[in-house]
C-alpha cells in the first residue's frame, strides 16, 4: 500500500499535479516555479542584462577621453615644437608628441574657456593649448598617459592615436 497516494503518478517525489508528461522526464524547479517568481527572475535578467551593457559602454568609450581636465598649477607634458605648431599635444606622461618630438614638462598658469597657458622653464612666453583634442590615446582603460592632440599620430605610449568621434 502506497503512504503517499498523491505522488503515485510522479517520478522521484514530485507530486503528480506538478509531473512534467514531456517523455517522463522529472520535472525542473523551473516547471515548478509559479508565474509570479518567473516575472520576477525575467525583470532581473533584464535589469542586470541593462546595466552590464551600460558598464561594457562604459569601457568602451574609456580608451579615448578626448579632453583633459586641467586646473591652474597642474603639471603636464606638452608639444615643444614651437608656439607655430598646431598638434597641441598634452600628456601625463613623458613621450614623444605626435610630431615625434620630446614633449616637455609645463605648469598651467591660466585658464581661459577651453584653453589653457601652458609655461616650460624653457619657454620664453607661456603657450596656448587646447584642452579637447581631435586625437586621444587609444591604449585602453589602464593607461595613465591621457594624450590629446589636434593631429594624428602616435601618442607617448607609442599607440596610434584614435580619432574621437564628432571632432
Amino acid at each position: 500500500m502506497n503512504r503517499y497516494p498523491e505522488t503515485r503518478k510522479s517520478v522521484g517525489f514530485i507530486p503528480a499535479n506538478r509531473y512534467s508528461e514531456n517523455f517522463g522526464r522529472q520535472a525542473l524547479p523551473a516547471d515548478i516555479l509559479g508565474e509570479e517568481e518567473k516575472s520576477v527572475k525575467r525583470r532581473a535578467l533584464i535589469v542586470f542584462s541593462v546595466v552590464l551593457s551600460i558598464a561594457l559602454a562604459a569601457l568602451a568609450s574609456a580608451g579615448a577621453k578626448s579632453k583633459m581636465n586641467l586646473k591652474v598649477g597642474d603639471e603636464v607634458y606638452a608639444c615643444n615644437c614651437g608656439i607655430e605648431c598646431k598638434c597641441n599635444t598634452m600628456a601625463n606622461k613623458a613621450g614623444n608628441c605626435t610630431c615625434g618630438k620630446a614633449m616637455v614638462k609645463a605648469k598651467v598658469v591660466r585658464i581661459e574657456g577651453d584653453t589653457a597657458y601652458l609655461k616650460a622653464d624653457t619657454w620664453k612666453e607661456e603657450r596656448p593649448f587646447k584642452m579637447t583634442g581631435k586625437y586621444a590615446c587609444a591604449c585602453g582603460p589602464t593607461c595613465k598617459c591621457n594624450a590629446i592632440s589636434q593631429n594624428p599620430g602616435k601618442c607617448p605610449c607609442g599607440e596610434d592615436m584614435k580619432k574621437v568621434e564628432g571632432s
